[in-house]
């Protein structure tokens, strides 16, 4: 994917580097395909249940990953990133599975995405679509807390029936069955690990 894109946009690349000097692009990245670990996923089986897997490691950072469901994309995944500092886990896209309590175990962040469809007017194909790809704003909560996270923090946020989101509410929605801190996130936002 990284190479098709590079290839579409190489006119664009080519003219930018040789008017201003700019570095090449293809210099400033290092693509690593994930492997899928072998546990019996595939296109109609995204997200079995499975322990998480390394992504990498160095010095600094231990990422490892698992597979979510995300609707008919296959593979997605969340990921894990532990440090000297603490840990975040991110949700990536996703419907809800077991395998983001088993990634996040005591997290001292978990970064979920979230969607509200109540009240929203959309035709059943849409709404079917969404369900099996997101995670309602109101069952964040408890996945929070299986996965005994420290904090949530709510991002790719979407409201499909109210804009802007009314904050108060969906921290409202978010905290039940969830019995910490809970946080929308917002551009530039800096959280402090415990």
């Amino acid at each position: 994917m990284t190479e098709s894109c590079h290839a579409a946009y190489a006119y664009s690349s080519n003219v930018f580097i040789r008017d201003t000097g700019i570095r090449d692009i293809r210099t400033l990245m290092q693509v690593n395909e994930i492997p899928v670990p072998d546990v019996g996923s595939s296109y109609t089986n995204t997200a079995p249940a499975m322990q998480p897997f390394p992504v990498m490691q160095d010095d600094r950072v231990t990422v490892s990953g698992i597979l979510v469901p995300h609707g008919p994309v296959y593979p997605a995944f969340a990921f894990r990133f532990d440090t000297a500092y603490g840990s975040v886990t991110f949700s990536g896209d996703t419907t809800y599975t077991d395998n983001i309590p088993t990634l996040a175990r005591d997290t001292d962040l978990l970064i979920h995405e979230a969607i509200n469809v109540q009240g929203a007017q959309l035709p059943p194909a849409i709404l079917s679509h969404l369900l099996t790809s997101h995670v309602e704003v109101q069952k964040v909560g408890p996945i929070a807390q299986k996965a005994r996270a420290q904090q949530l923090v709510l991002s790719h946020i979407a409201d499909l029936a109210h804009h802007p989101i009314d904050s108060a509410q969906w921290t409202k929605w978010a905290g039940q069955g969830y019995d910490r801190k809970v946080s929308i996130g917002q551009d530039l936002q800096r959280i402090t690990l415990a």
